[in-house]
């Protein structure tokens, strides 16, 4: 009946007004990673951090790694780096585990820890304290206690998750020193874990017409160690022969379709800073892949710039550099193009 009262233009207006989602309003927010790689780094993350704070960026995400593979991984350095880390931006810094901060320990050079135990170490470093992003405008949801280190949260009608997943074939390789079997059994779960809470990620941005979603993870998926079957599943294959990101990104794809607006994917692990779109083989879709800064090439934050309704709806540049992020497809390996 309101539409017959209005001219056609305006009705479609109106319509569009009552079931769009939040106003698609542009704005940036950082991310960093593969940092810092030892002492010297340490000063230039807190010299970023005090950048990033005169920016006046919501936010920070840092998606994981924060010692270098051959440092020590005993419990004064994790809590030496959890401060640097959570002191660029107090209660507005989101951090994810990467390989080198647990299941790269096992290491000899990094200490020869039990992996597992110094996963339940950094849990109790980074996820037990008040500084830890819960709540608050940005409506910060975390998972249960088994999984602290997964976040969902919101600004400015854009949806972000941040998952644990990591490098090393997502725990999956050099198990020295640790119990095989519980190791792969506990990579099990974690999946399973991460890809119910992507599942509540998405559907929570489809119910509240999200304008986007950023997907944060540690590890590079299109990186699979050379004796693994590219895009083989993991769920009906044997641990050591099988593709550990195959399934993660099948379900990214899949949810990404059925969202139907602009998904960021921002990973590390990979030292090529660089934006790719990644469109499905219909030559449709708005998926993007983000290979963020660091891992020894440079110690910088990539500025994201998101603007939905523009194309491209996301935009990178290096903090203090300046550059924008290259394209991934010229970085790509002839057989991943």
């Amino acid at each position: 009946m309101l539409s017959r009262l209005l001219a056609p233009a305006a009705a479609v207006a109106l319509l569009f007004s009552l079931t769009s989602g939040p106003s698609a309003e542009p704005f940036e927010f950082a991310v960093l990673g593969d940092m810092p790689y030892g002492p010297d780094q340490v000063g230039s993350l807190s010299y970023i951090g005090g950048t990033l704070r005169k920016r006046g960026v919501p936010f920070i995400v840092h998606y994981g790694d924060i010692k270098a593979g051959d440092e020590s991984c005993r419990e004064s350095l994790l809590a030496a780096r959890k401060e640097v880390i959570y002191g660029m931006m107090q209660g507005k810094v989101f951090f994810v585990p990467g390989d080198n901060d647990w299941t790269d320990c096992d290491r000899p050079d990094a200490g020869g820890y039990d992996e597992l135990e110094r996963l339940k170490t950094l849990r109790k470093t980074f996820f037990r304290d008040d500084r830890v992003p819960r709540g608050g405008d940005l409506m910060v949801v975390r998972d249960d206690d088994d999984f602290p280190e997964h976040a969902r949260w919101q600004h400015k009608g854009t949806h972000f998750v941040a998952l644990h997943i990591v490098g090393t074939s997502n725990g999956r390789d050099e198990l020295d020193g640790t119990d095989e079997a519980k190791a792969l059994d506990l990579v099990e779960r974690r999946e399973k874990a991460t890809h119910r809470f992507m599942n509540l990620a998405f559907a929570e941005a489809i119910d509240a017409n999200a304008e986007a979603l950023v997907v944060v993870i540690h590890a590079d998926p299109t990186d699979v160690a050379k004796h693994r079957a590219r895009g083989l599943s993991c769920s009906a294959n044997p641990a050591h022969h099988c593709d550990s990101y195959a399934d993660f990104i099948k379900l990214l794809k899949a949810q990404s379709g059925r969202f139907g607006r602009p998904v960021l994917l921002v990973h590390g692990d990979t030292n090529s800073f660089c934006l790719q779109e990644a469109k499905d083989k219909s030559g449709e879709g708005d998926f993007w892949r983000l290979n963020g800064p660091g891992d020894f090439t440079t110690a910088d934050a990539a500025i994201v710039i998101v603007d939905p309704m523009s194309a491209p709806p996301f935009k990178v540049y290096g903090l203090l550099s300046g550059d924008r992020a290259a394209d991934c497809s010229d970085r790509l390996r002839p057989a991943e193009r």
